[in-house]
């Protein structure tokens, strides 16, 4: 069986965004398969200590960027989502990439981050754009 576009696409996303990290300079705090202790309390819908952000599994991160990041692009109309299926993905992914990196360029914390997170960001944009020429799946299944 193949992997499905979510699969392939977060599986880009977690060859950067691997284990626990709890830098001091980092307002994110605790975080794990980039996903912070804030979200995770969300998500759980009780606040989290770093240690539960520490045991996070997989599997969990995996459902959660599927959740919140994945399924939620279904919240969209019908306009939008023509609008994207009409727009040329390379084009789109590429002006996604400098929006990223703009908004990253100007938090307080690049001169910290901003060497990885660049590099991080445009490693992910080069995984998007070979994933956005692979054969399309089947259906238009988001």
């Amino acid at each position: 069986m193949s992997a499905s576009r979510f699969e392939k696409a977060v599986e880009i996303v977690l060859q950067h965004e691997g284990g626990f990290v709890h830098h001091a300079r980092d307002p994110g705090g605790a975080t794990k398969f980039g996903i912070t202790r804030e979200t995770l309390s969300r998500v759980r819908g009780r606040p989290v200590t770093i240690e539960d952000v520490r045991e996070l599994t997989r599997a969990e991160a995996l459902a959660i960027y599927r959740w919140l990041y994945w399924d939620a692009v279904r919240v969209v109309g019908p306009v939008t989502l023509e609008a994207a299926w009409q727009a040329e993905p390379a084009d789109t992914i590429r002006r996604l990439t400098r929006a990223r990196l703009g908004f990253l360029g100007r938090l307080a914390t690049w001169p910290v981050f901003g060497r990885g997170w660049r590099r991080r960001v445009l490693a992910v944009e080069q995984g998007a754009l070979r994933l956005a020429s692979s054969p399309p799946p089947h259906s238009r299944s988001v």
